[in-house]
């Protein structure tokens, strides 16, 4: 498999790590999370593995990549010739491994952590659920491959309800530490029954990776850097600034036609900055307010590729990712601007806007407002 994670973190790997340490964490990482156990019996004294993963399956867990038209109350006999025919093993296997706690490998190595966890101080609310698979934190697929089982779990990212006791600024905040993040587990026999053997966890992050590695020293200040503040306010304010930092902007003394550059960019980024007031009082959705400046990006970007200078500046410059930042800050700016955007909760619009009385930058189906007729023109 192609490894496409700055670290991954082989299962030998993180065992040794928690033996070197085990004062890293209140749990034992070496015995609890990163041992390959027998899943547990409920108060009945039984497996239910089986009940379980029929539930997942019906709620968007994918077998061999692809979501299963399975319900929860399904008839288990036609749920267990599904299994036997996909992924090729006894369901029966199932009901024991599939009792193990996947998940808890990825929640409780934070949530216990010695330095960042619950006995120190911190809670956190870490987001694996969500409606739809597309818009789904966890992304968790059981596939065949080479005549073995494995489970695959994809968090894109741990969505923190951020309580520190000593620290009541950050109270009630919202907070993201950026994935994604994986785990690969195998479906392997043992003497007590079958199981899932985890494999692997890959990540980008230099924290988490620290964090599944026991380091024991220097992680809250990681942490406290990590932490992406994805409050509404906070993401709104920050669009603002962007784009009022780049209105205020002089063009650059070698482009061509300063002035004529200054006020088409300065018009372009008025309609953003009216998008954003649009999106606060409820009047653009978020979706809607992305698509808005989307298109005012393809305003901007188009004149500052016609402006671009040439001849005063060498090709290796000109083609440097610094040479084109400094080239386009403008569309730099409102690409920043795009992608906190896209991190804004989902919102309906509840106001219906007079287009009579005020110009407003509008949902792009809206074919005849005259922006949009701007935009299409300049997409030509």
């Amino acid at each position: 498999m192609q490894n496409r994670y700055k670290h991954m973190l082989k299962a030998e790997d993180l065992r040794d790590a928690a033996k070197k340490n085990p004062k890293a964490n209140a749990l034992s990482l070496s015995e609890e999370l990163y041992s390959d156990q027998v899943g547990a019996k409920n108060r009945n004294g039984v497996f239910e593995g089986l009940r379980v993963f029929q539930r997942d399956v019906a709620r968007n867990t994918k077998i061999n990549g692809k979501i299963k038209k399975v319900k929860e109350d399904e008839d288990q006999t036609q749920f267990h010739e599904m299994i036997r025919k996909e992924l090729g093993i006894d369901p029966a296997k199932l009901d024991t491994a599939y009792s193990q706690n996947l998940l808890s490998i990825l929640t409780h190595t934070l949530n216990y952590n010695n330095q960042i966890g619950i006995t120190n101080g911190y809670n956190y609310s870490l987001g694996f659920s969500g409606g739809k698979a597309e818009d789904s934190v966890r992304d968790t697929n059981f596939y065949r491959e080479d005549n073995e089982v494995y489970c695959k779990i994809i968090i894109k990212e741990y969505t923190v309800s951020q309580s520190f006791q000593a620290d009541t600024k950050g109270e009630s905040k919202n907070f993201v530490i950026p994935g994604p993040i994986e785990v690969v587990y195998k479906l392997v026999n043992d003497h007590e029954g079958s199981m899932f053997a985890l494999q692997h966890i890959a990540t980008d992050s230099d924290f988490l990776r620290d964090v599944f590695l026991a380091k024991n020293i220097e992680l809250q200040n990681q942490l406290k850097s990590e932490l992406i503040d994805v409050n509404t306010l906070t993401l709104l304010k920050n669009i603002n600034e962007l784009l009022m930092t780049q209105l205020m902007t002089q063009p650059s003394k070698e482009n061509k036609n300063p002035l004529i550059i200054k006020e088409a960019i300065a018009n372009s980024f008025y309609k953003a900055l009216t998008a954003v007031g649009q999106y606060q009082k409820k009047q653009l959705s978020t979706d809607q307010l992305v698509e808005a400046l989307e298109r005012v990006k393809m305003e901007v970007e188009a004149v500052e590729v016609e402006n671009e200078p040439t001849s005063k500046q060498s090709f290796i410059k000109r083609h440097s990712l610094l040479g084109k930042h400094n080239n386009k800050p403008a569309t730099h700016a409102i690409q920043q601007a795009i992608d906190k955007a896209k991190q804004l909760p989902a919102q309906q619009v509840v106001a219906v806007v007079d287009k009579s009385k005020t110009e407003t930058v509008s949902p792009s189906t809206d074919t005849k407002n005259e922006n949009a007729e701007q935009s299409t023109r300049m997409r030509r």
